[in-house]
């Protein structure tokens, strides 16, 4: 079992991000609860870094959520936003990744826009970096997971909806 949090919308009291203190933005409790109790969550979407912390670059040490359960160590960059207006083009899976082998994953647009570039903390595993080679964030991933004691977190930083067909977006999924 799994829980899928697709952040293209937060639906009607369902947040992600518990922002009753600006000072203290926290996750969902009862995800965290959920996580160390063995879960398996797979947040998906843009902007749910965006929603909290603002436009990159953001560095995350010990001790913040997206850290210690998402492994982000940075949010570096958005597509579009800060590639003078190329956009993510597709996903490029990372070899080796310890899950699955899939080819690289495109649009049914010509580019994705404000995909986040990330940097993986030491014990979180990358699964797709942001292509295609010679793209300016390509060494920066889209797509990571970290395992934790009892639980997992894997995390996308894309719109799956828009992947360019049915077949792919299940394959994917």
């Amino acid at each position: 079992d799994a829980v899928i949090w697709y952040t293209g919308n937060d639906g009607t009291n369902l947040y992600l991000w518990d922002l009753t203190d600006p000072n203290d933005y926290k996750f969902n409790a009862p995800l965290i609860q959920y996580i160390d109790n063995g879960g398996l969550l797979w947040v998906q979407g843009l902007d749910f870094l965006y929603d909290v912390y603002g436009s990159a670059p953001d560095v995350f040490t010990a001790g913040h959520f997206v850290y210690d359960y998402m492994g982000i160590q940075e949010y570096h960059a958005q597509s579009w936003g800060d590639d003078g207006n190329t956009g993510l083009q597709e996903m490029d899976v990372v070899a080796d990744n310890g899950i699955f082998s899939l080819t690289p994953v495109s649009w049914t647009y010509s580019e994705l826009h404000y995909a986040d570039a990330l940097v993986q903390t030491t014990d979180a595993h990358p699964l797709y970096n942001m292509g295609p080679a010679g793209y300016m964030f390509e060494d920066y991933y889209c797509s990571i997971y970290k395992m934790n004691s009892t639980g997992m977190v894997m995390l996308s930083t894309v719109e799956t909806a828009r992947i360019d067909s049915q077949d792919h977006t299940d394959t994917y999924i």
